[in-house]
């Protein structure tokens, strides 16, 4: 991740690209960055747990 970010860097300095390049690449690299930083996250598993389930199995189950 260190590489990528340093990466990322290099690649916004770049003199060639346009101001309005640079702050769209930017809103890209930071949408990666927070899409790649959530699929790492640990899953729940919500069959077993009843707490996320906000109680609607006890509603369901009364009929």
């Amino acid at each position: 991740m260190k590489n990528l970010r340093n990466d990322i860097k290099r690649i916004l300095k770049n003199e060639c690209l346009t101001n309005e390049e640079k702050i769209q690449l930017k809103k890209i690299f930071k949408k990666f960055i927070n899409t790649r930083n959530i699929l790492s996250r640990k899953s729940i598993d919500f069959e077993f747990k009843e707490d996320q389930c906000f109680g609607l199995d006890s509603i369901l189950n009364k009929e």
